[in-house]
Formats: C-alpha cells, sequence, structure tokens
C-alpha cells in the first residue's frame, strides 16, 4: 500500500537579503529536468507572500531551492535548486501570485568561459575538471565513466564558452552531461546509475506507461526520488502483455505540484536497459 500521501512543499530563497523559506502559503511549480546539457527549467508559484518579500524576490534573494514529498513517506527532497530569472506579480480576486522562472546552472551558461591549451597526453578528465572550474557556482556531483576514455595524442585546445567545449568533449566521447540541482553530472551514453526506483500501482503509478520507440513514459504521484540519469524499474502488466523490459534510465523527468490542488505528480521518460546497457535510438 502506498504512503504518498499528506504532501510536504517547501521553497527556499537565498541571497543577500538572508534566507526566505516558504512552506505554509499555496506553492504551485512546474519542473522541467533532462540529461541533456541545456538548462534544468522551474516555474513556481506563490500566493500572498507579503509586499516586503514580493520586493526582495529577484533583488535580494536570487537563489531558490524546492523540495517536495509525502509526510507519510519521510521522502521529501530536492526537486529543484538553481537560480531566478525572472519575476512577476499578478492579482486573482483577492489573491497575489507571485510566478518566479528559474534556471538550474544559469551562471555556469551564461558566464564560464575557457582559454587554455592541454600538453598531449591529457585525458578527458583533466578537461572536465578544468572546464568545471570554470562554472560559477556549479559543484561536482556524480561523474562515471571518463576514466576509460583515453589521453589525447595531441594538444588541445579550448577558447570560448564553457557549455560549449563540455558539449564537443561530449560528442566527440558520447557521453552525457548536465547540471542537476546546481551540480555537474556526467554519465556515459550507453549507462545508467545504479540507483534504482521502482514504480508500481503500490507506489503511485498513475495509469499504464506508454511504451515508446526506444523506452517508455510513465506517470506517478511526486517521488523525489526520481532523478535524471538513475534507473527505474516499471512493474506493470503492460510490460508484461508485450514482453519488454522493467529497467529504464531515466532521460527527462517533470514534477508539477499545487499544494491547494490535486496536481502533484511526476512524468517520467525513460530509456530502455537491456544487458545491462541503456538502448538509444
Amino acid at each position: 500500500m502506498t504512503t504518498l500521501w499528506l504532501r510536504e512543499v517547501e521553497a527556499r530563497f537565498t541571497g543577500a537579503g538572508g534566507d526566505l523559506v516558504v512552506s505554509r502559503l499555496r506553492i504551485a511549480f512546474r519542473v522541467s529536468k533532462s540529461l541533456s546539457g541545456t538548462p534544468n527549467v522551474a516555474e513556481i508559484k506563490v500566493w500572498n507572500l507579503s509586499q516586503a518579500n514580493r520586493y526582495k524576490v529577484k533583488r535580494e534573494f536570487d537563489r531558490v531551492r524546492l523540495e517536495a514529498g509525502h509526510v507519510a513517506a519521510g521522502n521529501r527532497g530536492i526537486i529543484f535548486d538553481g537560480f531566478v530569472r525572472d519575476v512577476m506579480h499578478s492579482r486573482e480576486g483577492a489573491d497575489i501570485v507571485t510566478t518566479v522562472e528559474c534556471g538550474d546552472g544559469d551562471r555556469a551558461y551564461r558566464q564560464g568561459t575557457i582559454a587554455r591549451t592541454f600538453p598531449a597526453g591529457a585525458r578527458p578528465r583533466e578537461m572536465v575538471d578544468a572546464l568545471l572550474e570554470t562554472m560559477p557556482d556549479v559543484d561536482r556531483g556524480v561523474i562515471e565513466g571518463l576514466d576509460e576514455l583515453p589521453a589525447y595524442p595531441r594538444p588541445v585546445t579550448m577558447y570560448g564558452r564553457s557549455v560549449d567545449e563540455m558539449n564537443k568533449l561530449g560528442r566527440t566521447h558520447r557521453f552525457y552531461w548536465s547540471v542537476q540541482d546546481g551540480a555537474l553530472e556526467v554519465l556515459p551514453g550507453r549507462r545508467a546509475m545504479n540507483e534504482v526506483v521502482v514504480i508500481s500501482r503500490t507506489s503511485g503509478m498513475v495509469g499504464v506507461p506508454d511504451i515508446t520507440d526506444n523506452g517508455i513514459l510513465v506517470e506517478t504521484l511526486l517521488n523525489p526520488e526520481l532523478r535524471i540519469g538513475r534507473t527505474i524499474e516499471v512493474r506493470s502488466e503492460q510490460l508484461a502483455l508485450n514482453d519488454d523490459e522493467a529497467r529504464f534510465r531515466i532521460s527527462a523527468l517533470d514534477f508539477t505540484g499545487d499544494t491547494r490542488a490535486n496536481e502533484y505528480f511526476a512524468r517520467v521518460h525513460g530509456e530502455r536497459i537491456d544487458g545491462g546497457e541503456v538502448q538509444e535510438e
């Protein structure tokens, strides 16, 4: 029996103005994440902030961390951590709604640059480490597979935006890189991280999964344990009837929720894992 009930949501704004923690007001959100190198984004709406706090959002609070989960399951966790891009205030009847548009790793994408020549014999891991150093406000996350890559036989020069150089490395060596909740993650193209989350009727699956050309699309009650690059095990009669594999790598993930409405879901796009390897398109 599922324990995914009694919602728990907290938005924490931080910056020069200190901390602003919002948990008792109405909060609605849409978060979109992917395995690609494009920034994850979020739209967070908060009802009836005080006038002083409305003024401070973006001006003094420029970063936001959104946590969500279920009290009964004790699984509240971070579903987004990024920077404020834009803020808009609007009126809905007697309420004032503050809409905050956010991006994950925005400063790294906008400000990170590199100008460096690596000598012959340099390895891709050294280059990724050097690029990470140029990305403001990005920590080191899970980085896998780089030690297996060969050294370069000739010098390599990197010049320009750090994200462009990271994209070139990823295409050359067939790995994915992304910023997930403020941390750089790297994953080989055919590999999934070992963390496994089970999705089934008893764990909150909604409806039946859709089988796609290279994987699955499945909706479940919101679960912060779902993370990009990790593995899901989907237990469904639909898969059994089609003699399909049950494990998939999360390649795209959308969280939607509202503390005063029915919406509180995760929509997961997964790539099929067969024989221990991800079956890419």
